[in-house]
């Protein structure tokens, strides 16, 4: 039960597993900042970062959209791809207060590593929670005659939110060009941002595409 109202109501508490040492902390370290990546854009791209960051950084709203969960899948996607190369768990820490997360790596492995393994290491959090995302919301299309109407639309709206969420900090990100997943990855690889931005958008697609042909 622990672990479960960490998930759904970011409740502090330490858990193991064989994907990664898991923490939920509230912590000081501020989380990803959508805004510090709009400034120097557009006004329309500015306004659309600041209410996206209220949005996903509001106690209520997280809740509602099931922020925790999708947080978790994300870091998992980091760890699984860094074990699956090293063997070893790393530690997953969700910061409770802001929504975000980090996993900490070993930096001897990460140094070393070939740019193809960095690449790998920093799209599998934005692609597993797209596709985590893209399968509830299907899902809950789906199910939606068995669920409840009003389940389906929580369940779903909370997919499409966090789907969208991983697209605009992938965008944030590379046009920042900073510490971001694809900031790593557009200072590295002008051909690996590519790659990993057409995953990316063609997982959102086939999630909206496939929950569309669902409910027509």
């Amino acid at each position: 039960m622990g672990i479960l109202k960490s998930i759904l109501f970011g409740s502090e508490g330490c858990y193991e597993s064989k994907i990664a040492n898991i923490s939920f902390e509230k912590l000081d370290r501020p989380g990803y900042s959508l805004i510090e990546g709009a400034k120097g854009s557009n006004f329309f791209h500015n306004c659309v970062c600041y209410l996206a960051e209220k949005c996903l950084t509001s106690k209520a709203f997280i809740l509602a959209t099931q922020g925790y969960l999708h947080t978790l899948v994300h870091e998992l996607g980091h760890a699984g791809t860094y074990k699956y190369f090293t063997t070893h768990a790393p530690n997953v820490t969700i910061i409770t207060n802001h929504c975000s997360g980090f996993t900490s790596y070993f930096p001897r492995f990460y140094r070393s590593a070939s740019p193809i393994k960095k690449t790998i290491m920093n799209i599998g959090g934005p692609m597993s929670n797209m596709i985590f995302s893209s399968t509830k919301l299907i899902a809950a299309a789906a199910l939606k005659d068995y669920i409840s109407w009003p389940v389906a639309l929580v369940l779903g709206t909370g997919s499409v939110v966090w789907m969208s969420g991983e697209l605009l900090y992938a965008f944030t990100s590379a046009y920042k060009q900073d510490q971001g997943d694809f900031g790593c990855i557009a200072e590295r690889s002008k051909v690996h941002l590519v790659i990993s931005a057409a995953a990316l958008i063609g997982q959102y697609a086939l999630g909206i595409l496939g929950t569309a042909a669902l409910l027509t």
